[in-house]
């Protein structure tokens, strides 16, 4: 185990160095490519600089050059410097400083601009400022003919700014013989500014290449770490697995035997080809036989089987065979003392020949006796059970919920336009399709294969039956049964329409107005905030209006308090035939007052909707709240 861990580890190590060289040399190559731009730069300014300084020179070598010029006032350090043939013919020779001035204002761009700069020139205009004049100090301390230029790169405007020190040559002794300078002095520099940012942008991308690949590679290579520590782990825990292997096959061939004995399960083996069959003591004890009773052949099972089993269990035996799949079956096999005991035989293939054809299969046999004459006890009170359900007054089904599979009397008696479940099944798949939500929306009404689990979610459930034109309430028990090896859901009906029909009778007198017979007040506090949630859940409008008749104590006054509750239920008689929709509920709130609540409308058709309430010609709304998913009101509507 110990030289496992070593290894791997080992592995392990070498990939991290191999991977700190690799990096290593990726960032080598980085940063030579880095320095082989920047010196690519430097080279371009340096290029320009000298092409700078031979057009210096060529002036200095001539002595200088004549333009032509009305104003410009002659270098007094200029021998000839003046040929004047008249105004329009004026000549003025320029020495170097002076013309390269001029070179570099006409031709200077974004791109690329250049100057002579002095620390003490004779033109002002020629004085050397910030990066330069800090150079030009610089080579004046280096005191050396052979100093390199001088530059710094701004990495935010991506611009160089480059110097080219000029030294003192004898062709410029002529104009700066009286300012104590020697040849091989240093006068001053070429000021260079170049626009870097091809280069600089091509060091970026370089360097954001070198952090992807680096990146990319590090992360594979702490995936193959990962990798390297998982399969290290999991080889120790092979090695253990193997090392413990043969005690564990050992100790669960020990617990196989301890099982088939607690079990009371009798092994038996069958080789197909050689016909031999080999059992255990337990196989012997459960037929009352000694070792040297069977001759170790497949007769010593077959001769001992009832000769009504054998033609059921031997089909099924050979189709297991020739499918290669398990099988249990049940038979009664002969006991030493000459009576018949019920067997219970399972087996399989244990091996195939080479053509994949079954050769040898393994199995058991259980003593079952005692279960077989309970079984028959079960039949004598499932028939009793049987009865119990096709005579009981109440329909009672077994369904999966989406199929009805088995339905009592009860059933067809209700539904008694069918004469038997076949029969019904042919026009309806489930009994939901007969549900239908009452209105006081306390009924379970879904859609095929969800009304079941609404049963069990329910605490009292109960549905509504429309059948033949007629209204059915019933109260529904469910319970989960196993039919045929399968999962299936018992439901019993009980019939409480007369009750179910009182009870909200005096339900629905509770909530309504005596006088008008519309919804009251405690209905409006029970409704208003359960439509509320609802329009919000939903993401629909909702609407509130609060209506009262204007000048009703005058009307009572003058009428009488008799023929003001008559136009209270006129009033109300007509509103609510107008507020008939499903989300529409009209109430009275106190006296003369009404409220009326709708969703599902525009906040226009809301408002159109109020005033053509308001065209009755004994009714005036004031409308105190319109609410809409957005939160925003009508002009005409006041929030409360």
């Amino acid at each position: 185990m110990n030289r496992t861990k070593s290894k791997f580890l080992g592995f392990g190590f070498i990939v991290f160095v191999v991977w700190v060289f690799i990096e290593a040399y990726m960032y080598n190559i980085a940063e030579n490519a880095e320095k082989n731009y920047m010196a690519a730069l430097l080279k371009d300014a340096k290029e320009r600089s000298i092409e700078i300084e031979k057009i210096r020179e060529w002036n200095a070598e001539l002595g200088g050059v004549y333009v032509k010029s009305k104003t410009l006032k002659p270098n007094k350090y200029l021998d000839a410097n003046l040929v004047d043939f008249g105004e329009e013919n004026r000549f003025v020779k320029i020495n170097p400083a002076w013309m390269m001035r001029m070179l570099s204002e006409k031709f200077q761009d974004g791109d690329f601009s250049f100057a002579l700069v002095s620390s003490s020139p004779v033109n002002p205009l020629n004085k050397a400022k910030g990066f330069y004049a800090e150079s030009l100090q610089k080579l004046h301390n280096e005191a050396s003919q052979k100093a390199n230029p001088h530059y710094q790169l701004d990495k935010d405007t991506k611009r160089l700014e480059y110097l080219h020190p000029i030294y003192m040559k004898k062709a410029c002794m002529g104009c700066h013989q009286e300012e104590d300078y020697t040849v091989h002095d240093l006068r001053g520099g070429i000021a260079l500014d170049l626009d870097a940012s091809f280069y600089m942008d091509k060091i970026d991308e370089l360097w954001k290449k070198f952090y992807l690949v680096s990146a990319l590679f590090t992360v594979f290579t702490f995936l193959l770490l990962y990798a390297i520590g998982s399969l290290s782990k999991k080889s120790v825990r092979y090695e253990l697995l193997t090392n413990s292997l043969q005690e564990k096959i050992a100790e669960a061939t020990k617990k196989l035997d301890l099982a088939l004995k607690g079990a009371r399960l009798g092994y038996w083996h069958w080789n197909i080809k050689t016909h031999k069959h080999d059992v255990d003591e337990r196989w012997l004890a459960m037929l009352g036989l000694y070792p040297s009773a069977i001759d170790n052949i497949d007769t010593d099972w077959s001769a001992r089987i009832h000769p009504d089993d054998k033609a059921k269990i031997l089909p099924i035996i050979e189709k297991a065979i020739a499918t290669k799949e398990p099988y249990t079956v049940e038979f009664r096999m002969l006991h030493a003392n000459g009576e018949y005991i019920w067997i219970e035989g399972s087996g399989d293939v244990t091996k195939l020949d080479e053509n994949g054809e079954a050769l040898e299969l393994s199995g058991t046999h259980k003593e079952i006796g005692k279960r077989k004459a309970l079984e028959l006890e079960h039949k004598k009170n499932e028939l009793y059970l049987q009865t119990l359900y096709e005579k009981n007054p109440n329909m009672i089904l077994i369904t999966t919920g989406h199929k009805i599979i088995k339905a009592n009397e009860a059933f067809l008696h209700f539904f008694k336009e069918y004469t038997s479940l076949e029969a019904f099944l042919k026009e309806n798949i489930c009994i939901c399709n007969f549900f239908q939500e009452s209105k006081y929306k306390d009924t379970i009404a879904c859609e095929t294969g969800k009304w079941i689990d609404e049963v069990f979610a329910a605490k009292d459930p109960m549905v509504k039956i429309v059948h033949l034109g007629d209204e059915y309430y019933f109260s529904v028990y469910a319970k989960k049964i196993y039919e045929e090896n399968e999962m299936h859901v018992l439901v019993t009906f009980n019939d409480i329409t007369e009750m179910y029909k009182i009870r909200h009778m005096y339900e629905e007198l509770s909530i309504r107005d005596a006088l008008t017979g519309i919804y009251n007040r405690r209905f409006f506090n029970e409704i208003f905030p359960h439509e509320l949630n609802r329009a919000k859940r939903v993401g629909e409008s909702f609407c509130f209006a609060i209506l009262d008749v204007d000048n009703f104590k005058l009307y009572n006054d003058n009428y009488g308090h008799d023929m003001g509750d008559v136009a209270l239920q006129k009033l109300a008689e007509k509103v609510e035939k107008y507020t008939a929709r499903a989300n529409e509920y009209f109430f009275r709130l106190g006296g003369e007052e009404f409220g009326v609540i709708f969703s599902g409308y525009t906040k226009e058709k809301s408002l159109y909707y109020l005033l053509t309430l308001r065209t009755f010609q004994f009714l005036q709304l004031q409308i105190r709240n319109l609410i809409s998913p957005n939160k925003q009101l009508h002009p005409k509507c006041k929030m409360i």
